[in-house]
């Protein structure tokens, strides 16, 4: 039963955090209030903030849990960089460049290639 709350909590902190993401960037200029936009981009950061924790919490139980862990971040990453590189080459095509999408590109990289190799040395 605590598990399936535990599920229950990181799905409602997974679509909460889509929701703010939507009503802060505003794609369609729906809301044209200063405040809600602000007030947004708080709750954003608290919800991020509280599905880190949710993400870090985790604990495997088995070998199997483990691997299908491993496999969802994999997955994830995985479409982070398919995404950002999209991003980046639609940006250059269109010569507007925003920093943040090469650096959050650059960084997830490296620090994927930090922790091979310190894994790689640790065993």
């Amino acid at each position: 039963m605590n598990e399936l709350k535990n599920k229950l909590n990181d799905i409602f902190l997974g679509v909460l955090l889509m929701l703010l993401l939507l009503v802060a960037y505003d794609p369609l200029s729906f809301f044209e209030l200063d405040m809600i936009t602000m007030s947004a981009m708080g709750f954003l950061v608290i919800v991020v903030g509280l599905f880190l924790v949710l993400i870090w919490r985790e604990k495997p139980e088995d070998e199997r849990v483990i691997y299908h862990k491993l496999y969802a971040g994999r997955f994830a990453y995985t479409l982070g960089i398919i995404i950002l590189a999209t991003g980046n080459v639609v940006q250059l095509i269109t010569h507007e460049v925003d920093i943040w999408l090469p650096v959050t590109l650059g960084a997830m990289v490296i620090s994927k290639l930090i922790i091979r190799i310190y894994l790689d040395i640790r065993n």
